[in-house]
């Protein structure tokens, strides 16, 4: 692990909360590490009014991960039939 760490440039992460537990692990990183958020104002989420969306049932799911293959979305829709069961 130190070699990789050794050879690569540079290390991002979302928030300075995923470095300092990579930190923690006793991962150094020193000066290789910056953070690049993801691009969502957290606080901005907060403040907005709750939506006039109706819910169903007693169970809702928001999955915020989009259309995009590579979230996961598939694997969550083949795993509710099992969630439902349990």
């Amino acid at each position: 692990m130190a070699r990789v760490l050794a050879a690569i440039e540079a290390v991002t992460a979302v928030s300075q909360f995923e470095l300092s537990s990579l930190t923690r692990s006793g991962i150094r990183l020193d000066r290789k590490a910056l953070v690049i958020p993801n691009g969502i104002n957290t606080m901005e989420i907060q403040s907005t009014p709750s939506s006039t969306t109706p819910l169903k049932g007693h169970f809702n799911v928001l999955f915020p991960g989009g259309g995009r293959f590579v979230k996961g979305g598939d694997l969550l829709v083949e795993a509710w039939p099992i969630v439902k069961r349990q």
